[in-house]
């Protein structure tokens, strides 16, 4: 995966996730607001635990 994306509009009930392949594969997805949420702790976990192992 190259690109992870986030959006939408005021039209839409939920956001919209977008993954952009190394291929250049682009794919969407709605997603609800409370799975995005734990999606998000989750990166940011991930992304804070790789930080604190680096130094």
């Amino acid at each position: 995966m190259t690109t992870l994306s986030v959006g939408g509009t005021q039209k839409h009930a939920h956001s919209i996730l977008s993954l952009e392949t190394k291929d250049g594969v682009v794919t969407a997805y709605s997603v609800p607001t409370n799975i995005l949420q734990r999606l998000a702790s989750g990166l940011t976990k991930l992304f804070s635990d790789a930080a604190a192992q680096r130094g």
